[in-house]
């Protein structure tokens, strides 16, 4: 689902207006050239990651991923509720708290939606040179994969169905 709003330095104002609770959301100030603010369940709505950017993880501005939608930190500035300012809100429903995955090499934390074919997954790599397997907890291979590394300043990769083995896009 998709949800506008305008941004308040109230009490922690609160955007509601979703028949979900989100898993999933991407925002971005639409009347000023910010940054994009990606905050998931499986990292804590508390951490964002920048799509635009190569930075590590940092403060998303997000206080909770609600039943029907989110509430920002009125002291998180202009990031995500800046007074007055435009906002759009991208929201998506995985599978609610993350579960632990022993499927592939690398165990992993998912939130996985089979029915939309939408997964988030977290994991930590284990330092290996060779090809490593991370379950994602769908009943498919994904035909789209985006990594970013959250605790370092890396290009996002992303990787689909159609590029040639060992092939990869830059996000930024």
């Amino acid at each position: 689902d998709t949800v506008q709003y305008t941004g308040s330095t109230s009490s922690n104002p609160v955007v509601n207006s979703l028949e979900f609770q989100p898993d999933f959301v991407w925002i971005k100030r639409t009347n000023n050239s910010n940054s994009h603010h990606l905050v998931n369940s499986v990292m804590g709505a508390n951490l964002a990651l920048a799509s635009d950017l190569d930075n590590a993880e940092f403060t998303s501005g997000v206080v909770s991923l609600d039943s029907n939608g989110f509430t920002i930190d009125s002291t998180g500035g202009n990031a995500v509720s800046a007074n007055g300012d435009t906002y759009t809100a991208w929201c998506w429903k995985a599978g609610g708290a993350a579960i632990s995955n022993t499927n592939g090499d690398i165990n992993s934390s998912v939130s996985a939606n089979t029915e939309a074919g939408f997964s988030i997954v977290s994991y930590t790599a284990n330092g290996s040179s060779s090809d490593q397997t991370v379950g994602h907890g769908l009943t498919a291979t994904p035909e789209m994969v985006f990594l970013k590394n959250r605790n370092d300043a890396k290009f996002w990769r992303v990787t689909c169905t159609g590029l040639a083995q060992g092939e990869d896009l830059k996000l930024n």
